[in-house]
């Protein structure tokens, strides 16, 4: 299992960040990995911000040869 989020930079590229390997993250104080079932993962995100939006994928490798994902869009709106 592995999460990734894909972010626009401000020069208009893409930039991807690998946010964990396994239930390992790279930073696990803005970041958490919940499974509260055996086939289920949830990735937490503290204190969110709008430096956090982008689209958020997990991928999962179900044998050897083939792999589960699945991502989700995240858009921050100030109030």
């Amino acid at each position: 299992m592995r999460w990734q989020r894909t972010y626009m930079m401000k020069n208009g590229s893409a930039s991807i960040l690998s946010l964990s390997q396994d239930m390992a993250l790279e930073d696990n104080i803005h970041y958490s990995i919940e499974r509260p079932t055996q086939f289920t993962w949830r990735l937490r995100i503290r204190a969110i911000q709008v430096t956090d939006e982008g689209t958020y994928q997990c991928f999962v490798l179900t044998n050897q040869n083939s792999r589960a994902e699945d991502h989700r869009v995240i858009s921050v709106v100030c109030m």
